[in-house]
């Protein structure tokens, strides 16, 4: 959500000036928590597969593969 707020008397075009303005000093910001997100993301899926493969043998060997 944007929220802007404006001197009294502002015109339409200063509310939209202003708007853009601001969307274009946030771009960099939601850039980097994209890329952290991802960063995160791909950092998680690299753990599915290997202690999806410690699970499978601890309950197939019959150990206690829940604690």
């Amino acid at each position: 959500m944007l929220i802007v707020i404006l001197r009294v008397g502002a015109s339409t075009q200063d509310a939209a000036d202003t708007t853009e303005n601001t969307r274009k000093a946030s771009r960099p910001f939601f850039r980097a928590a994209v890329e952290e997100e991802t960063k995160a993301a791909e950092e998680i899926v690299g753990l599915i597969e290997p202690v999806t493969k410690i699970y499978l043998d601890l309950t197939l060997s019959g150990s206690k593969a829940d604690s």
